[in-house]
């Protein structure tokens, strides 16, 4: 049985009271607690079967609500950066546009602040962008110059919908992906970007793991996404980056460049660990245990959409 949690935002507490299972077997497994940024707390339960972590008892959903509005009006660079982010956004579009060819409807669900819409815009796509937080909508209409909507419609059907950072955010994940399977057009493309929980970034770093995050869910590999997606009815999984390179040395690195190392000592023992976990996970997963992220796409049942018609 897990001690109590409170989780404390902005000087206010919310008790941590719902204890789940596995989204994808349901079976309950005991959590260890991490402390991750911003002075918050992870609850992190695995489940090796499914090959997947999530949280376990999870923050309630006010506080959910009070950390997305606390972030999303942070100057974190990730929120603040906003070239950053259009960088980001264009190289997203790149491999949307490469799947889909010509420009269409386009919905991007849990948009923040609007960053992925403007870009979509400005290249000739159709695009509404959904988004809970009130703070993230705001600085959408001052920063993007987009108007985001904050609930999923019925009346609408799109040729492709986007989940970017998105889905292991999400409470329900089922019903969410079912609700927007139902608005995707036939033969309609959903894309998902997520971190992978079986990158070898993760072996390394352990319960340093950049992307354990206080609102973070759930943390999927690509077998477990590939599965949750059929169980919502979507067909057609591909994994976009599966074929990428190995990475050189530099790249390897990366992602321990947020912990300095304090000598060069330091710097090669981080150095070879990082390799030991790139070679224990390209031989466990050898068709994605690189991937520092997941990039996936599926398709709704039916005929092929004609984008862009």
């Amino acid at each position: 049985m897990w001690k109590k949690v409170v989780d404390t935002i902005e000087g206010r507490e919310y008790p941590r009271t719902e204890e789940v299972g596995c989204p994808l077997c349901g079976r309950i497994h005991g959590p260890r607690a991490l402390r991750v940024r911003f002075g918050m707390v992870a609850m992190v339960a695995e489940c090796s079967q499914c090959r997947l972590a999530y949280q376990s008892p999870r923050p309630s959903q006010a506080a959910s609500d009070a950390y997305m509005n606390m972030r999303w009006g942070s100057s974190d660079t990730y929120v603040a950066d906003v070239e950053q982010q259009r960088c980001r956004a264009r190289n997203q579009l790149s491999y949307i546009t490469g799947v889909c060819g010509k420009p269409g409807k386009l919905l991007d669900f849990g948009a923040g602040v609007g960053t992925f819409i403007r870009v979509a815009l400005d290249s000739g796509w159709e695009a509404t962008g959904i988004e809970r937080s009130i703070v993230a909508r705001e600085r959408a209409s001052v920063e993007n110059g987009v108007h985001l909507v904050d609930e999923l419609t019925t009346k609408d059907q799109y040729d492709v919908i986007t989940l970017i950072d998105v889905i292991e955010h999400l409470r329900q994940p089922l019903e969410v992906l079912v609700a927007l399977r139902e608005v995707l057009r036939p033969g309609g493309y959903l894309f998902v970007e997520t971190g992978n929980w079986e990158s070898y970034v993760r072996l390394a770093l352990g319960d340093s793991y950049g992307l354990y995050l206080f609102d973070h869910q759930f943390y999927f590999s690509p077998p477990s996404l590939e599965r949750l997606l059929a169980k919502c009815g979507f067909c057609s999984f591909t994994l976009l980056n599966s074929a990428e390179p190995l990475p050189g040395w530099s790249q390897l690195a990366r992602p321990f460049r947020l912990w300095p190392p304090r000598s060069a000592y330091s710097s090669v023992k981080r150095l070879v660990r990082a390799w030991c976990a790139f070679r224990r996970a390209n031989e466990q997963w050898p068709s994605h245990g690189r991937l520092h992220l997941a990039v996936v796409t599926v398709q709704a049942p039916g005929p092929p959409s004609r984008v862009g018609s």
